[in-house]
């Protein structure tokens, strides 16, 4: 849900943070938070790899992806920033395919169950992004000033993940109970 509410809503951030003279720049914020929604789903996995002792496995990794990612910013910087910008995204995707490749096997696991635990996540982020976008038109449609729109889409963006985590059962959700109710007997 933070990217999608990053990238829907670059301009005012970048406008109420930096002013007018900013606000080039939101596009190239949108597509860099977009970009970053892949990779998260392996951000996990160097620290897989140095958990298990092998750590010579994520260096190899390290040397592959390195490359690439410089090779694509190099091409991607003749055709401009937001270019560059969604070359990040591209070399985040094969660093996705790379983990894909090795963390089954290192983990004796079928590709499937590295993304189990991620399913009710995925739920809660597709929809709260879904929510941010239509709340994000609303303000486009009647023209709201930057703040009020960060306002109500950030609103409805934090109460529609309160509502998809408890719908989903989402592991974060009992967490975020037993917390508060934590707080409210200790008082």
């Amino acid at each position: 849900p933070f990217y999608g509410f990053s990238a829907l809503m670059a301009s005012e951030i970048i406008l109420v943070l930096f002013g007018n003279q900013w606000t080039a720049a939101a596009p190239i914020a949108s597509v860099l938070a977009l970009t970053r929604m892949p990779g998260s789903l392996t951000a996990m996995g160097p620290s897989v790899l140095a958990a298990t002792g092998q750590v010579a496995q994520r260096l190899k990794l390290t040397l592959w992806y390195a490359p690439v990612h410089i090779i694509c910013i190099l091409i991607a910087s003749h055709w401009g920033l937001i270019t560059v910008a969604a070359a990040f995204g591209l070399s985040s995707l094969v660093s996705l395919i790379i983990y894909l490749n090795i963390l089954p096997r290192l983990l004796n696991c079928r590709i499937s169950d590295l993304f189990v635990g991620t399913k009710n996540s995925t739920l809660v982020a597709v929809a709260c992004t879904g929510v941010q976008l239509v709340a994000w038109e609303f303000c486009q449609t009647y023209q709201l000033n930057a703040l009020l729109s960060l306002a109500i889409v950030g609103l409805l963006a934090v109460t529609s993940w309160l509502f998809a985590i408890r719908l989903t059962k989402h592991i974060i959700y009992f967490e975020l109970f037993n917390l508060f109710n934590l707080r409210i007997t200790s008082k």
